[in-house]
């Protein structure tokens, strides 16, 4: 069953935002529309500095987790028939475990379903996930498996 993606509708474009574009009616006057806000300062106080974005170390990090979840979407064999559809299944398992609100509060079974897939399709995927990485869907709390193996 091949599914269609919803039409969006047309987006008006408006013209390019000017920045200092500050209107038609100003008072000649007026004093200049400057601001002394320290932003600087805020960032620090937020231990956002720009120093700290320099931080090689995070950056690393983040790469590593991010190889290492791309090697589990690749899966085995990387250049067989279907791999393009496995990756599809990996991912959207992915996000069910990670982010279940991106699909507006369906289950598992029910994305499974408006996909149409069965769900073993997904929830095998999704536990493979699950035990590959340690992360668990905050929904299966209630999983009597779960409880059963973690003494809950």
């Amino acid at each position: 069953m091949i599914l269609e993606a919803p039409q969006l509708e047309k987006i008006k474009w408006c013209p390019d935002f000017k920045e200092d574009f500050a209107g038609n009616n100003l008072d000649p006057l007026a004093s200049p529309l400057v601001s002394d806000f320290d932003f600087e300062e805020i960032d620090r106080l937020l231990g956002e500095t720009r120093d700290s974005l320099k931080d090689d170390r995070d950056w690393t990090a983040l790469i590593e987790a991010q190889k290492r979840i791309f090697l589990w979407l690749r899966g085995e064999s990387p250049l067989k028939p279907g791999f393009d559809r496995i990756i599809g299944h990996r991912l959207i398992a992915l996000m069910l475990v990670i982010a279940p609100d991106l699909f507006g509060g369906k289950s598992l079974r029910g994305v499974a379903m408006a996909l149409g897939y069965t769900a073993p399709v997904l929830s095998n995927h999704s536990a493979h996930f699950t035990r590959e990485f340690g992360i668990q869907n905050r929904r299966k709390g209630h999983d009597w498996r779960h409880r059963r193996k973690h003494g809950n």
